[in-house]
């Protein structure tokens, strides 16, 4: 589970294409497809681990800062 977690995390970050994961389109049907021993907690986590991806793609990205030289031009002025 922490594993699950971790991924959801870096999920934007790190580039899995290479490695033969499922993507977090794909958690949700895998956790119900699966007999836990403790059900519950495994929907939490995976619930968890969807939330997270979903609010990395919800956060803004930063705006591009202006090119140093355009800095420098706005001080002279």
């Amino acid at each position: 589970m922490l594993a699950l977690l971790e991924m959801a995390v870096t999920w934007h970050e790190l580039d899995y294409s290479d490695h033969p994961v499922l993507g977090p389109s794909a958690w949700a049907t895998f956790a119900d497809a699966h007999d836990w021993a403790d059900r519950d907690r495994a929907e939490r986590v995976f619930s968890l681990a969807l939330d997270i991806v979903g609010r990395a793609i919800e956060i803004a990205p930063e705006p591009p800062r202006p090119a140093m030289a355009r800095v420098m031009t706005l001080v002279r002025d």
